[in-house]
């Protein structure tokens, strides 16, 4: 009887072994499936943002080529004084920044105001961390209204003021 009871629980042990193995070959067997779908899905994400990056510099080179839009590197925005200007910080592998350009487009296009833009993905350039550090860029996009001999500077903010309203006000 004791030796029944002692086949029995040897037999349930390796029952429970083969079966609990199998599962683990079988689930062990199906990860690199779903790490290729994963890698797949990277890569269809990766294809996406190259594409929005293209439509945001056509957008940005569209509105150099119609004179709403200056492109500046942060030389030439140092050494900027005018008043009453836009500047436009952002960068074209920024999701909010394409949204944000898909909604000051039209608005450009629209007023006789221009916008001078520096791409905050240019860091290579000459005073850009004074740039960032002088107009306090925490985050893009930014837009930011000056007025040099007053020594104002305005952020806009989407929560107070309309995109129209800030682009077309004065200082």
């Amino acid at each position: 009887m004791r030796r029944r009871r002692f086949v029995f629980v040897i037999f349930c042990l390796v029952f429970l072994i083969t079966m609990g193995g199998g599962y683990f070959i079988f689930y062990f067997e199906k990860i690199p499936n779903i790490l290729q779908h994963t890698n797949s899905e990277k890569i269809e994400l990766k294809q996406n943002m190259q594409e929005e990056v293209k439509i945001y510099d056509e957008k940005i080179a569209n509105l150099e080529d119609k004179n709403k839009l200056i492109i500046m590197n942060s030389h030439e925005l140092y050494l900027l004084n005018q008043d009453n200007i836009l500047l436009y910080f952002g960068r074209n592998d920024c999701s909010v920044c394409q949204g944000f350009l898909q909604t000051l487009t039209p608005i450009l296009e629209h007023t006789d105001r221009k916008i001078y833009y520096f791409d905050t993905n240019d860091k290579d350039n000459l005073h850009y961390e004074e740039l960032i550090n002088e107009y306090g860029i925490t985050q893009v996009p930014t837009l930011v209204r000056l007025n040099h001999s007053e020594g104002k500077k305005i952020v806009f903010n989407p929560e107070k003021d309309g995109l129209a309203s800030f682009i077309k006000k004065g200082v």
